[in-house]
Parts: C-alpha cells; sequence; structure tokens
C-alpha cells in the first residue's frame, strides 16, 4: 500500500472526526426543585440510569432516567409520598429494585410503568429489608432482610420462590450480618458479603449448587472485605479488601483469587472497585487521590486512572467539575455514570462515555512528540489523534520494527 500525503491527511482527519464521537460527558441535573442527584446503577445498553434524588424538604426519592425522557420518578411502597432509593436496574432499563419506607424500610421491585411491589423480609425476623441488585432480565433481585437469627442475612428473590434467605459463611458468630450486592446475568450466582469466623466479614460468591463461599481477603489486611458487583457469566467478581496498605479495590477470579488492583496517584491509599464490564476488563469505583475522593476506572493496561484525567485527555472540558465516584458501567466498558459536584457546587449525577479500551493500544505518544528526542516521544496521553498516526509513519520511515 502506497500512502500520499492526500491519503494521509484523508487518514488524520477520519480518525479525528471518530475519536471526537468516541467519548461524551453529561451532567444528568436534578429534577425540578430537586436539590441533588445520586445515579446507582446504569442498563446494559448504557441507556438508562437508576438512583436517588434529593427532594426539597429533603426527601430521598428514586428515579430512572434516560437521555430521551430525563428523570421519571418511581414512587414509593404507600403511593406518591415517603421515601425511596432506586439502587439497582436490569439490562434493558426497564425493571429497578431498591428500598422505600411502608411503615419500615422494604425492598422493592419496579418494572415499567409500576408500581413497585413489596419485597418482604425473612421468617421470623424484624419487618425489614432492603433489595441491592438485580439479575439481567429484572427476575432475580438479591439484598438483605431481617431474620430470626441475625440482624441482616443476604437474600436471593424471585417471583416464583419469593424471598430465600442465602445464611452465612461458616461460625458466623451469635449475631451474624451480611448481605447480597448483586447477582449475575440470570441470576443464579450472587455475590455479596457476610460474617465468617466470629469476628470476620468477607466477600461471599453463591451458588445453588456449592452455597455461599468465602473469597477470602487481601493479605495483611483485617479479614475484612465486600463483593459489589459481578460479570455476566459470574467469573469475574470486584469489590474492596483490608489489606496491607489499606483499603484496596480487587479483582477475583477462579484461577487468580482476588487480586488487589491499586489506587489512583496522591492521597491516601484507598480504593472500591463498584462495578465491572461484562467481559470483566474495564472496573469503575472511587479512589482518594491528592484532590479528595475520585471516580476512576481500571484496565490491565492502564491500572487505577483518575477518570478526570482520562477524560479531559480525550479533550472534554471539566472546569469546575469534581467527579467523586463512579457507580456503574455498561456492559461494553464505556458508558459509566456516578456522582459529583458541578460547578455551581450541587451534588448531581453525570454520565459519561470513553473509547473502547482496546484502542488505547493505539494511543502512543504525546502532543508533538513523533519523532525521537522530541518530549512526549512515545508516552501515552489518553488520546488517539494526528500525533499518534504521526508516530508510527516516521517509526516505519526510520526502518524500526
Amino acid at each position: 500500500m502506497r500512502l500520499t500525503h492526500q491519503s494521509i491527511s484523508a487518514l488524520g482527519l477520519f480518525l479525528a472526526a471518530a475519536n471526537a464521537s468516541a467519548q461524551s460527558f453529561m451532567s444528568l441535573g436534578v429534577p425540578d426543585d430537586a436539590l441533588a442527584s445520586y445515579p446507582a446503577g446504569i442498563s446494559a445498553d448504557g441507556t438508562t440510569v437508576v438512583g436517588t434524588y434529593t427532594a426539597s424538604g429533603n426527601a430521598s426519592r428514586a428515579f430512572r432516567w434516560t437521555s430521551a425522557g430525563g428523570f421519571e420518578d418511581l414512587g414509593t411502597l404507600t403511593g406518591e409520598t415517603g421515601t425511596a432509593l432506586g439502587l439497582a436496574i436490569d439490562a434493558d432499563g426497564t425493571t429497578a429494585a431498591g428500598w422505600s419506607n411502608n411503615f419500615s424500610q422494604k425492598g422493592f421491585v419496579w418494572t415499567a410503568p409500576g408500581p413497585m411491589i413489596e419485597i418482604p423480609s425473612l421468617p421470623g425476623g424484624q419487618d425489614s429489608s432492603s433489595a441491592q441488585g438485580i439479575s439481567d432480565d429484572g427476575v432475580v433481585v438479591v439484598g438483605f432482610a431481617w431474620s430470626e437469627d441475625a440482624s441482616a442475612e443476604p437474600f436471593r428473590w424471585t417471583p416464583g420462590t419469593g424471598i430465600v434467605g442465602l445464611g452465612f459463611l461458616p461460625d458466623p458468630g451469635s449475631f451474624p450480618q451480611g448481605q447480597s450486592r448483586a447477582a449475575n446475568a440470570d441470576g443464579s450466582i450472587v455475590v455479596g458479603e457476610a460474617s465468617a469466623n466470629f469476628n470476620q466479614r468477607l466477600a461471599f460468591r453463591w451458588t445453588e449448587s456449592e452455597g455461599m463461599v468465602s473469597l477470602g481477603d487481601l493479605p495483611g489486611g483485617q479479614a475484612f472485605s465486600g463483593a459489589y458487583a459481578v460479570t455476566a457469566d459470574g467469573s469475574v467478581v470486584v469489590g474492596f479488601s483490608s489489606s496491607t496498605s489499606g483499603f484496596e479495590a480487587f479483582r477475583w477470579t477462579e484461577a487468580d483469587g482476588m487480586v488487589g488492583i491499586g489506587d489512583a496517584p496522591g492521597g491516601n491509599f484507598s480504593s472500591i472497585a463498584y462495578d465491572v464490564s461484562d467481559d470483566g476488563t474495564v472496573i469503575v469505583g472511587e479512589s482518594d487521590t491528592a484532590n479528595g475522593s475520585e471516580a476512576f476506572v481500571w484496565t490491565a493496561g492502564t491500572g487505577v486512572q483518575p477518570l478526570r484525567e482520562v477524560l479531559t485527555g480525550y479533550g472534554i472540558d471539566l472546569t469546575g467539575w469534581t467527579l467523586r465516584d463512579a457507580q456503574g458501567i455498561s456492559a461494553d466498558g464505556r458508558t459509566i455514570v456516578g456522582d459529583g459536584i458541578n460547578p455551581m457546587g450541587m451534588q448531581v449525577g453525570w454520565i459519561a462515555t470513553i473509547p473502547p479500551q482496546a484502542c488505547s493500544i493505539a494511543d502512543v505518544t504525546t502532543t508533538g512528540g513523533t519523532l525521537p528526542g522530541q518530549p512526549g516521544f512515545g508516552i501515552p496521553d489518553a488520546r488517539i489523534d494526528l500525533d499518534d498516526l504521526g508516530f508510527f509513519l516516521n517509526v516505519w520511515l526510520l526502518g524500526c520494527d
């Protein structure tokens, strides 16, 4: 293939246009007269967000949001008044779960157009429950509920089986606690944390065939860990654990066990993973930095990166914004939701889109670093642009392999 100046210029313009459309950032804002918004999750296709907003009078209300329709209040178990928190959403964004006050705290499942359906407590326990996660098809809901022998026991609920307690890890002690936080695509695998070994609380992975199995904890910590999310096939689990360095986000697989992924540069050592892409290659959460708590994105190639730096590297203007945490990620690992402080000082949700992380292979140099000896030559800058194209062409012309 012979590259002419015209073809190189045309290719460069194409790459620049494609790169510009591959990333975006948008504030969710707040509903009319609301004070703040807090996203908790996003549908697998990246189109629908679930969360909680603070209404006037400081009442918390569950919402569903789409770019086309904006905010939709999910109501409460008591009707139009009261409190509700939206905490999870299924793959196509039609079914959500969380908890609402109905004389006491009760888990709910809501399917468009509503209303909410109450999830009861476990037999013999205090009349209280909370839904925390949902399967991709919206049929399986997981969370915690008060039971006869515990203040909070992990549960799995379906319309057919009702609520079923999952128990605890071995030797949970006299007053055990725990919760299910997430389920895989078909709800056959549940993850969370539960009491173990009398005074420990450890991340678990549950299946019907094996029951509740501990995922352990990271070395050097205080035997304390929790699982927050699981991939669609159940092979990768993410969360946090106490470690030698402090609280650290982890990635677990059956082959490698629990592996800490580190934290973002600056600040105290602290990170928590809240969600993971369907293939397990992209993780999001929050980490302490010199700027305080910040949203992060992780891949094996980049490690933990503040999401703000990634987005600004792609040319997005975030002047005045603080991205405090990333709560959810779409199945393809490209669309991320979280909350932060906007330039007006309000706590609001946001939604961001980043290029496919495979594109990082083509990010090879910084602006102007296209020839050996120039500043930034061969150093990635989280941007795919004409300088990366120039780098490849110059390396080829120099005869490098």
